[in-house]
């Protein structure tokens, strides 16, 4: 007997039954079209991004280390859980290189054996600031990996030096793990994180692995600016007997820069913010550590002015 001859049989018996009501929901839409519209994905993304944004700050009770050389208000803000009309970020197009972003250290983290550690959870609730770090190489290498835009890149490649925010994210993780390594290996680690398997770490190098990955760049105003940025870049880096042109490597070897120093600051940005967020008290706009280049970016600049 036939499948069809089958189910004819069961029907036939009332042993299956079923309604016109049921057969009505469950005939499908047969002349229905929906096509993908930029501007509804748009609005779906800003709803993305207003939610994630909003459970972050919901959530964050810590400095992180994007904080150190940020402005000293965004932790204050974030951290008191400060109440915003719109949680979205002004610049949607951030949240796709963020997922690029996460698929480039994805894929480099992805290769056995190069790092010892990865995704490192640094946490010392003693200073209220919990990061994590990209990966280490014994106990005496630091590797920070970023992704970045074709502009970005050619910065980069020309002046063989790391961003200045990365620079500092990087020298706060070599605080982190030389000055608090036994109260961070006390803390639980976060979600997918690890913590130091090493009783003792001693950074002499800092390693940088920039990702150059698209071509979405906010000081790029079109997309012929864009592909002779890369163009350029080929040439300069022999892309045809390079296949890898788009990762480059920057090395600093800490003894040759004045460590303390930098530890200086950023022992006195942590004190500073520590010490507004306990007296309830928002940054004045005179200090110091007040940083307007990123006010466009800031989710917190419309009521910043407000205070």
């Amino acid at each position: 007997m036939s499948y069809e001859n089958l189910l004819a049989g069961l029907y036939t018996n009332n042993i299956i039954t079923t309604t016109k009501e049921e057969e009505v929901e469950t005939k499908p839409e047969i002349n229905k079209v929906e096509l993908f519209s930029v501007n509804t994905f748009k609005e779906k993304l800003k709803t993305k991004s207003a939610n994630k944004n909003k459970e972050y700050q919901d959530t964050s009770q810590n400095i992180s280390s994007y904080d150190i050389f940020s402005c000293i208000r965004i932790p204050y803000f974030r951290i008191n859980s400060f109440p915003l009309e719109d949680y979205s970020n002004n610049w949607l197009p951030i949240e796709m290189r963020a997922a690029l972003g996460n698929a480039a250290h994805d894929f480099i983290q992805g290769v056995p054996d190069i790092f010892t550690e990865t995704e490192v959870c640094l946490k010392a609730p003693s200073i209220k600031i919990s990061s994590r770090l990209d990966g280490l190489i014994n106990n005496n290498v630091l590797v920070e990996i970023k992704s970045c835009a074709y502009s970005d890149y050619q910065a980069i490649i020309n002046t063989n030096k790391p961003r200045v925010k990365d620079f500092y994210q990087t020298i706060i993780y070599k605080y982190l793990l030389e000055h608090y390594l036994e109260e961070i290996k006390q803390q639980k680690p976060s979600r997918n994180g690890t913590l130091p398997k090493l009783d003792k770490y001693d950074i002499q190098y800092i390693q940088f692995i920039y990702v150059c990955h698209e071509l979405i760049a906010a000081d790029c105003h079109s997309i012929s600016e864009s592909l002779n940025i890369s163009k350029v870049l080929k040439k300069q880096l022999e892309s045809k007997r390079n296949p890898f042109w788009f990762i480059k490597t920057i090395t600093i070897d800490t003894n040759t820069i004045d460590i303390d120093n930098y530890f200086d600051t950023i022992r006195d940005k942590i004190n500073q913010i520590n010490h507004h967020l306990s007296k309830s008290i928002v940054p004045p706009l005179d200090n110091k550590y007040i940083n307007t280049k990123d006010c466009y970016f800031c989710l917190y600049n419309k009521i910043c002015n407000n205070y």
